[in-house]
């Protein structure tokens, strides 16, 4: 939705609803109502088309908490297993990788801690609005 003008949406939505409005003229209520849906949902693609999330959005989406930095510390925490550590794991950059890894562990407990408690004590006043059966 980046790049989404409204003015242009509104401008062909317009003209393709004039053009229809002409062509049928004597047609019932129902098929206006169905010409009108399918010129609306071609508009709404032709301008906003749905588009699949990446595996990265997936993550960020299902987990709030989970921020850009932590991410990316994972994809670090991952090349770095990977690449050095494993083969040989007692070396010193086996250690240097058990460090990084226990540390980004602490951070994301830490992240999510303080997201919830935020939420928490936002919405305090509301029980119903985050209730989830």
């Amino acid at each position: 939705m980046e790049n989404f003008g409204i003015n242009d949406f509104l401008f062909d939505l317009y003209q393709q609803l004039s053009q229809s409005i002409h062509h049928n003229e004597n047609s019932t209520v129902n098929s206006q109502f169905e010409t009108f849906v399918d010129i609306f949902q071609t508009v709404v693609n032709n301008h906003a088309p749905l588009c699949n999330a990446s595996r990265k959005q997936k993550i960020m989406w299902q987990k709030p908490w989970f921020t850009p930095g932590i991410y990316k510390s994972i994809l670090t925490k991952n090349k770095m297993y990977h690449d050095k550590v494993y083969n040989k794991k007692n070396t010193p950059l086996y250690n240097m990788y058990k460090v990084y890894r226990n540390n980004l562990s602490i951070i994301t407990k830490v992240a999510k801690q303080q997201y919830y408690c935020t939420l928490i004590s936002s919405n305090k006043n509301d029980t119903k609005k985050y209730a989830r059966y």
